[in-house]
C-alpha cells in the first residue's frame, strides 16, 4: 500500500549495457548493518518524512506528486521550486517546514534529474558526467538521507579521490564545496582513481561499489583495500572483502503458472 510505499512504485525507466571495457570493483565495508536503536529510527524517519511530505502535497506518494505537477506544468522546469513552496505552504505548524522539503527535494533529485543523468552518461561514455553525477547522489546520501556510516560514506570518497571532504564531528557531513577532483595518473605505482562510486543498499552499515577500466580493477581493488584497512584497522580481515565482478540481470519479474 501507499502507506509502505510513499515515495512511489519502482520503475524501469531504461536499460543501459555496461561497455566491454569497464567492471565493478566492490568493497564490503564488513562494518556491522544496524537495524535497531538509532538506525531503526534512521529508517522510520526517511520514510515517514516521505509520507509526510507527500500528504502535504495531497497526494500518497512523492512520485505521483511530482508526475502530477509535471503533467500541469507542461514540462516546465519549476516543479521542484513549486512543490517545495507548497510543502512549506501547507506544513500547517509552528515547527520547520524544513526536514520534509529536504526529504522531497533529496527525492527528486535523485529521481528526475541523478538517475536519467547516471543513464544518459554511461550510454554515451561520458565519464566524467558519470564520476560527477554519481557523486552527487552520493553526497546527498550522506548530508540528506544521512543513511551511511563512516566506512560506506568514505570508501565512496577514496575511490574517487575525494576522501578529504569528510567531516565526522556528532555526525557525518560531505563538504558543500565543489569536489577537488585529483588527478591521478596510471603510471606504475601510482593511485588509480574510479570512474565512479558510490555506497549502495538500504544504508547504515554495508557496502561500495567503484566502477572502473578492466585493465585498472585488480590494482584498485588492492589499493582500496590497503587504503581502507590503514583508515579503519580490524584485527579480524575475514570480515571485509574487496573483489572484481561484472553486473548480472537487474531485477525482473517472475511468472508461475499453477
Amino acid at each position: 500500500g501507499s502507506e509502505s510505499r510513499p515515495i512511489g512504485p519502482h520503475e524501469q525507466s531504461t536499460v543501459v549495457d555496461l561497455p566491454d571495457d569497464l567492471c565493478f570493483v566492490v568493497a564490503f565495508s564488513g562494518a556491522r548493518a544496524e537495524k535497531g536503536g538509532d538506525a531503526q529510527q534512521g529508517y522510520n524517519d526517511a520514510a515517514e518524512l516521505a509520507r509526510i511530505a507527500a500528504t502535504m502535497l495531497g497526494k500518497d506518494t512523492l512520485a505521483e506528486a511530482i508526475a502530477d505537477e509535471r503533467r500541469r506544468r507542461g514540462g516546465r522546469n519549476d516543479v521542484k521550486d513549486v512543490l517545495s513552496d507548497a510543502i512549506r505552504k501547507n506544513h500547517g505548524t509552528k515547527s520547520s517546514a524544513a526536514p520534509f522539503v529536504e526529504r522531497f527535494e533529496q527525492f527528486y533529485d535523485e529521481s528526475v534529474c541523478l538517475v536519467p543523468l547516471t543513464a544518459y552518461a554511461l550510454s554515451t561514455r561520458n565519464y566524467v558526467l558519470l564520476g560527477k553525477v554519481v557523486d552527487a547522489s552520493h553526497r546527498r546520501a550522506v548530508n540528506m538521507l544521512r543513511n551511511q556510516i563512516e566506512e560506506t560514506a568514505w570508501l565512496a570518497l577514496w575511490a574517487r579521490g575525494l576522501e578529504n571532504d569528510l567531516q565526522v564531528n556528532n555526525h557525518l557531513q560531505l563538504s558543500v564545496r565543489a569536489p577537488t577532483y585529483q588527478d591521478h595518473s596510471c603510471r606504475e605505482g601510482a593511485r588509480i582513481t574510479a570512474l565512479a562510486a558510490s555506497a549502495f543498499g538500504a544504508g547504515f552499515g554495508g557496502s561500495c561499489w567503484a566502477l572502473l577500466r578492466k585493465r585498472d580493477a585488480e590494482k584498485f581493488a588492492r589499493q582500496w583495500q590497503e587504503a581502507y584497512d590503514a583508515r579503519f584497522p580490524l584485527e579480524d580481515r575475514r570480515t571485509r572483502e574487496f573483489f572484481v565482478t561484472l553486473p548480472g540481470r537487474g531485477a525482473f519479474e517472475v511468472r508461475v503458472e499453477v
